[in-house]
């Protein structure tokens, strides 16, 4: 039970977190006019970080319950690749928060 509430609170974080890349992307002006320079910034950085935690849990608990399997599914490997993605994505967005905002 706690694994099905952790995917789909991870599916929703995805969705808001892809939502808030492509509103970013597209219209910066309005994403800083409404949370400021700083506050986008931080608010990138909890939803990959968000993100992150999640798929990590997702991608240890799939690798624990397959037991002596070498071979990833499928799930795996997109919760490994929404880690690496949201790490690396959250890093650049915490630094510039950090550094640059």
């Amino acid at each position: 039970m706690e694994i099905r509430a952790l995917t789909v609170v991870f599916w929703v974080t995805v969705a808001i977190a892809a939502g808030w890349v492509a509103v970013s992307a597209w219209d910066y002006e309005f994403v800083r006019g409404m949370l400021g320079e700083k506050g986008s910034r931080l608010a990138t950085t909890l939803l990959m970080g968000t993100m992150a935690l999640l798929s990590g849990l997702l991608v240890l608990h799939h690798r624990r319950s397959a037991g002596d399997e070498d071979y990833w599914t499928g799930a795996e490997l997109v919760y490994a690749l929404a880690l690496f993605l949201s790490l690396f994505y959250g890093v650049y967005g915490f630094f510039g928060w950090f550094f640059y905002a």
